[in-house]
This record gives C-alpha cells, structure tokens and sequence, in this order.
C-alpha cells in the first residue's frame, strides 16, 4: 500500500516516508550533532557546529535535517527541492559534504541526494581534494620523520625535520598548483 500526502486529497504521493533516515540509516531520532562528526573530521565538523548561534542559515538547515527529514508527509520531491534550497548558502554546502562525506564512494549515494548538478560535481572535486590533502600530509609526515631524514637534519642535537613538514607540504603543493 502506498503512502499519501495530505495536499494530495488522500491520493498515492510517489513516497511519502522519513528521508533523512533513507540517506543515512543509522539516523538516530533525537540529534546530537556533536556525536556524529564524520570519522577523521571531528575539528572541522565542531567548528561548523560552533556557528550555529550565529548563523541563521545553518541553523535553519538542521532544523530542516532534524524535523523535516523525520517528517512522514513530506513527499521526497518536495524533500530534495527543499535541501537545495538550503544549499543556496556556501557554509550549508560545506556542512552537508561533511555529513555525507563517508557516503560518496556508494553507488548511486549523491544520485539519489539529487543536489543540483553543479553540487554534485562541486563534492565530488572536494572529496578528491580532500583524500589528497590526507594522503600527501602523511607521506609527508611519514618522510620527515624517517630515522635518516632526522638524523640529517639534526642541529645542536635537536631534529628539525618534523617542523619542515609544513613548509615541505606547502612547498609540494605550491608545485602541484603550478602544473
């Protein structure tokens, strides 16, 4: 049996079911925002939550996550036209590429998110970048702190190859770009 909607006069609605838990099934009910940070980004993902106070538009998107996601009468069109429209605000964009960051590699994930094209490339370009960013820090890390490396880079009995990770980051990076 399907579901209706109630501004469609008791008429089937193509779905009408909690979408926010369709998205990310282990949704809990009652949101804590702190306890779902993404794996490996909980600073930034406590830094966006901080601005919640000040920041009309974002609090206005987790209202929406928290209480229309949860809403049974909200037809699935009318769910993803909404979270577009959330979407017109850049920090939103931000927050939900956090939120569905895990999520991207599933097949199909960002298709049925239907975001508009141009958000959909847009989280595609910055979870490459992001996988980037994490893979070069570490074979930098890895680098400067090899046993030789540090040895070599010794001054007055102190290894300064740990604290040339940035610069040698920034350095790599600052090539990339050229290219």
């Amino acid at each position: 049996m399907q579901d209706t909607h109630p501004s469609t006069n008791g008429t089937p609605s193509p779905r009408s079911s909690p979408l926010t838990p369709c998205f990310f099934p282990d949704w809990p009910n009652q949101l804590n925002w702190e306890a779902i940070a993404p794996p490996g980004m909980s600073s930034a993902w406590r830094r966006r939550l901080s601005w919640k106070a000040h920041d009309d538009a974002f609090a206005t998107l987790l209202a929406f996550l928290e209480l229309d996601g949860q809403n049974t009468c909200i037809v699935e069109d009318e769910w993803h036209a909404r979270l577009n429209t959330h979407l017109v605000h850049k920090p939103n964009r931000h927050f939900l590429f956090l939120l569905v960051y895990q999520h991207l590699d599933t097949e199909n994930f960002l298709k049925n998110l239907r975001l508009e094209a141009s958000l959909e490339k847009l989280f595609i370009q910055w979870k490459t970048k992001w996988e980037r960013d994490i893979s070069l820090t570490a074979s930098v890390r890895k680098t400067c702190s090899d046993k030789q490396i540090k040895e070599s880079t010794c001054f007055r009995t102190i290894s300064i190859s740990e604290a040339m990770t940035y610069p040698t980051l920034r350095t790599i990076c600052a090539e990339h770009q050229s290219k």
